[in-house]
């Protein structure tokens, strides 16, 4: 009740004059009306421009306080009433000066005309209004505030707004006096209150109404039943009494005017009843057109009441429309698409397999050699492989073989042995002691590895290098150099036949022995194995390594599985000369290069005796026995232990490091400098890779090409986190709209037009769809990291850092009350307002101001058709966001200051009450990409990659609505009057709040990588993330093909500096 109309468009400008003048040295744009603003569509509340005038009070009126301030008087479209002509010819008397006694606006205050100077004190105390239905008017008595102009005109400002349509009588009695004391000529005076307009909006899915006013999120599917929209006026008596037209539209559906365009839907015009029959939001054919038809995201309509004394009403409602996700928490499926390029990553992840083989970190806690050992086992696979569980030692004990389960042939992820192994033992030696010869036998034998000991240094260097490439036939080609391995073995041999009276058939015997790279003759040269692989990715995300066949031992370099570099089969090249049946030859050597030496077998077991026995009086019969089996399976072997180590090590360590991406994924935090509850807020990023990745070669560029499941959640929920009015919908756990099919790729990896940049644009290719923004945005919403207090504290902070951009700085230039009072109640320092019959602590106008922010709905992001967009000058945005329902609550705050006003002590310093609230809805265009941090008001983020978003005001579509009600509007604040001086907050506060919020928000120097820690603790590696270096994330247009069908965030992460040098700088310096 408190706006005294002098609304004039002079008096709106004078008032702002000031500020517009400052606006070179504030801190903000100043706010000036968003008419002469331009750039963008507002439908709001709307009421013409008040006029009328202001009595100066000359210094000889003889009134105990008088008031410079805005009559009631408006444009009135049809006359006002006036006073008769004989008005105080037969003494002194009073008439109320408003336009129509029929329809009086419930906010405005009274104001009542004497035809002689008035006695203010006899006035007031006999003085009384009251109403039919009500009666007498909330708060002490007579329910309002008498304020002078002179002492001919009264203004009386009632504490709260009049009731809807309620017939109220004023009465002052003729013991009211004049400053000469005559008595007043008894007043009596009868009008109406205006409607209230307000309305009840219910919206209808699949048979389930949903208050579309509430305090929650209201998201429905566009899987489900049409949307049927009810409304109602909430007091329906007299609510058409005054009503010439109602009209439903949609937001930025108005001419330049603000007037509703020729394609809204009218109600009624000229003879109005009702506000029409529910309306079929889906279907409804006046909705069927571009500018009124429901959309995916964020939408928001209103009915748009026009009175007969040429008022509007806009009365709104939102909601959310889509495709909805209800697994929020989850990773998106296919929401992006990556590209890892040969040049820079593929030889990045080659350098640290490198790294962590020399023990400079772990893997989940994990050495190589922990991987390279995995889990063991003591029982056979039978039946394919002996059961060696009835073997003795020589004393009887029995025999335990504790085998590394990865390596073997079963074919499964565990290969549990060698095993079957054909062998024919020939005569190898006419022992001296007995003199006589040992025949010949058929053997099986099964091997099993017992040990793999890999040291990080041979002789100062490093002991492995590995190196991964995409050949031209799209395969995976490993080359792994070793220098120094040490692999323990375990062999059952089975002879199928008897060995002269010496070893019976089925006998069984176990040896141990030691293969070992490079140390007979002894060396320190890298021995090569090369493979040529396959890989896939299954449904979880799991990597799989398959080294291509067909291969033998005796595979060249050229061919599937090349190990000469290691050992060198028995074939026609090699020890075709050799002298097997010399007692000095060495095993582990031929007439050509042979790196691999086995130690001599030792009988570990049997299950014979006359094994024991001869193992005992003739151990070297028995060890060259065994010995002469090492040629011809060591070939073998060896070939089989490199295809698992690169088919089942190789993909468990990338998997454990991957697997972490996955669960627990990489936690992100925004940047401490930012206001709270943003300051250091935890996010969470999740990702997993598509089941669809693939291997590409094509000309020159190579790489991994494959789509990418991601998730970006709040680190911490709230425990309080904000609700869905419609949870049968949206589910347990919540919902957000989403627009890309999750079952289709963002980019196909065959045909990737991202994959064919790669070769110019080194490092790492991602395409990002605007749903996963729409996630990380959804779990702010919901855990409240955007439920905001804007105050004088968060603004500098703000500004602190914003640079000098106008769509970043926000206006200062409203943090007192006073500056809201200039405009709805000019001349006044405090105003009184009531709860219950209860006066509320006064307003104050040095009181400070807070901005409490509560977004009702979640935001929605959606691509835009980027084939204009430029990176580099972001002059044209690449995706559109809907924030629907903004609740902006309007608060004072009582400072040392406010003891200056009188009338507000008794409220302690702190105290925090209500001035009003609003609803700001918007559909914006904007900006998002990656850049390098460079804000001179924050040099220790220098040299940070940063996310950039910025909202742009050209083709902004907004309303904003004053909700009214004691919880909204506590004082009865008059709503023009509040929307007058808020409504430019939109552009000076609003959207330079949320673009300084997002605009370049530097990601972390370092990231702690999960699946990495120290060698010496459980403390987490960190990743370097600086762009000098370490990585730069450079944002791209997407590719023609791509840019208007199928727009994408594109971007590349490129190494720079030391870690392009050598790609273990990437790690922090305790890791590498």
């Amino acid at each position: 009740m408190k706006t005294f109309q002098l609304f004039t468009i002079l008096t709106f400008l004078m008032v702002f004059s000031s500020h517009c003048g400052k606006s070179k040295t504030s801190s903000g744009m100043s706010i000036i009306p968003l008419a002469l603003m331009g750039g963008s569509t507002n439908d709001g509340y709307y009421d013409p421009i008040q006029s009328g005038s202001s009595t100066s009070v000359s210094s000889q009126d003889n009134v105990p306080q008088l008031y410079s301030v805005t009559d009631s008087g408006s444009a009135c479209v049809r006359g006002s009433v006036e006073a008769p002509s004989s008005f105080g010819s037969e003494g002194p008397e009073a008439y109320l000066d408003v336009c129509s006694t029929t329809n009086v606006d419930r906010y405005k205050s009274l104001k009542i005309v004497f035809s002689h100077p008035m006695d203010p004190s006899s006035v007031e105390s006999s003085f009384s209004i009251t109403s039919n239905v009500s009666g007498s008017l909330p708060g002490p008595s007579p329910g309002g505030e008498f304020i002078w102009n002179s002492p001919r005109v009264l203004i009386f400002d009632p504490y709260k707004e009049l009731k809807s349509r309620e017939t109220y009588f004023i009465n002052i009695a003729s013991t009211a006096k004049t400053t000469d004391n005559r008595s007043l000529k008894e007043f009596n005076s009868e009008f109406k209150s205006s409607h209230d307009y307000l309305i009840s909006f219910s919206i209808t899915q699949d048979g389930n109404a949903f208050p579309a006013l509430s305090e929650k999120d209201l998201t429905f599917s566009s899987g489900g039943g049409n949307l049927t929209l009810n409304a109602e006026f909430s007091s329906p008596l007299g609510a058409y009494d005054e009503i010439y037209s109602i009209t439903f539209n949609r937001i930025g559906n108005t001419d330049n005017n603000g007037n509703p365009r020729p394609t809204a839907k009218t109600i009624c015009s000229g003879n109005c009843s009702g506000l029409g029959t529910p309306i079929d939001l889906n279907t409804d054919s006046q909705l069927q057109n571009i500018d009124m038809a429901i959309t995916e995201g964020g939408n928001n309509y209103y009915y748009e009441i026009k009175t007969n004394d040429g008022k509007t009403f806009r009365r709104f409602f939102s909601f959310n429309y889509g495709k909805i996700n209800q697994n929020p928490n989850g990773l998106i499926t296919n929401v992006a698409s990556g590209v890892l390029d040969q040049t820079q990553m593929m030889k990045m992840l080659g350098r640290l397999i490198e790294v962590f083989t020399q023990n400079k970190f772990k893997v989940n806690n994990k050495t190589f050699n922990d991987f390279a050992t995995g889990e063991k086992s003591t029982t056979p696979r039978t039946p394919q492989c002996y059961d060696f569980r009835g073997l003795d030692d020589s004393n009887g004990n029995p025999v335990s073989i504790s085998y590394i389960r990865s390596y073997g042939d079963s074919g499964n992820p565990n290969g549990d042995g060698y095993c079957n192994n054909k062998f024919t033992a020939e005569a190898v030696l006419k022992d001296p002691l007995f003199g006589f010869t040992i025949d010949t036998a058929n053997v099986s034998m099964d091997v099993y590895v017992t040990s793999v000991e890999l040291a990080p240094k041979t002789n100062g260097k490093d002991s492995v290098s590995a190196s991964l490439g995409i050949n031209q036939n799209d395969e995976l080609g490993i080359d792994l150099l070793s220098r120094t391995v040490v692999v323990g073995l375990g062999v059952v041999a089975n002879f199928n036949d008897s060995l002269t009276i010496a070893i019976p058939a089925g006998k069984k015997m176990y040896f141990s022995t030691t293969a070992t790279l490079n140390v007979s003759p002894r060396n320190d040269d890298l021995r090569l194995a090369r493979a040529r692989n396959t890989l896939s990715v299954d449904s979880n995300g799991v990597m799989n390594l398959s080294v291509k066949t067909p291969h033998t031992p005796y595979d060249d370099i050229t061919q599937n599985l090349y190990i000469k570099g290691w050992t060198n089969p028995k074939d026609g090249n090699c020890w075709s000369n050799g002298s097997y049946m010399n007692g000095n030859y060495d095993y582990s050597r031929s007439n050509c290069t042979d790196n691999l030496y086995v130690a001599n077998m030792v009988m570990k077991g049997s299950n014979s005796w006359i094994a024991d026995i001869l193992n005992a009086i003739l151990p070297s019969l028995v060890s060259k026995i065994a010995n002469e089996m090492v040629p011809t399976v060591k070939a073998n072997i060896t070939q089989a232990m490199v295809k698992d180590i690169l088919q089942k090590v190789a993909p468990n360590v990338l998997n454990s490091i991957v697997g972490t991406l996955k669960d627990p994924g990489v936690d992100l935090s925004l940047p401490s400098y930012l206001p709270a509850p943003l300051g250091g807020y935890g996010l969470n990023a999740k990702v997993q890779l598509s089941s669809d990745a693939v291997l590409r070669s094509e000309g020159s560029n190579k790489g991994i090409v494959s789509s990418i499941h991601l998730a970006v959640t709040s680190k911490v929920p709230d425990a309080n986190p904000r609700q869905h009015a419609n949870s049968g919908i949206c589910g347990g756990d919540g919902c957000f709209v989403y627009f890309k099919d999750p079952n289709s790729p963002l980019v196909h990896p065959a045909n990737s037009a991202p994959f064919l940049e790669s070769s110019s644009r080194p490092g790492f290719l991602l395409a990002l769809h605007s749903d996963a923004i729409t996630q990380a945005a959804y779990h702010m919403w919901k855990n409240r990291a955007v439920d905001l207090n804007i105050d004088k504290t968060f603004i500098n902070s703000v500004n602190s850092y914003a640079g000098d951009d106008p769509l970043l700085k926000l206006t200062d230039s409203i943090l007192q009350v006073s500056a809201i009072m200039s405009i709805i109640a000019p001349g006044r320092n405090t105003l009184v307002g009531v709860n219950g019959n209860s006066l509320l602590p006064a307003i104050c106008g040095l009181d400070e101001v807070i901005f409490k922010m509560d977004p009702i709905h979640h935001p929605v992001a959606r691509m835009l058709d980027s084939s204009n967009y430029d990176p580099v000058s972001k002059a044209n945005p690449n995706i559109n966001l809907s924030f629907m329902d903004l609740q902006l609550t309007v608060q004072g705050k009582r400072t040392d200051n406010s003891e200056k006003c009188v009338s507000s002590r008794g409220a302690p310093n702190g105290t925090k009450y209500t001035l009003a609230t609003i609803r700001v809805s918007m559909n914006a265009n904007g900006y998002f990409g990656f850049e390098v941090f460079d804000n001179p008001n924050t040099p220790e983020a220098d040299n940070l990659n940063a996310l950039n978003f910025k909202i742009f005001t050209e083709n902004l579509k907004y309303s904003m609505e004053v909700l009214e009600g004691n919880t909204y509007n506590p004082y009865g604040l008059d709503p023009q009057g509040i929307y007058n001086v808020l409504n430019p907050l939109v552009k000076t506060l609003v959207i330079p709040m949320v673009n300084s919020i997002l605009n370049k928000i530097p990601l972390p120097a370092e990231v702690e990588f999960p699946a990495l820690n120290y060698t010496n603790s459980l403390t987490k590696c960190k990743i370097n993330a600086k762009t000098d270096n370490a990585i730069k994330f450079n944002s791209l247009k997407p590719p023609t093909s791509d840019a208007s069908f199928n727009p994408y965030i594109y971007s590349q992460v490129e190494l720079k500096g030391d870690s392009l040098t050598d790609a273990k700088n990437m790690l922090e310096s305790n890791c590498r």
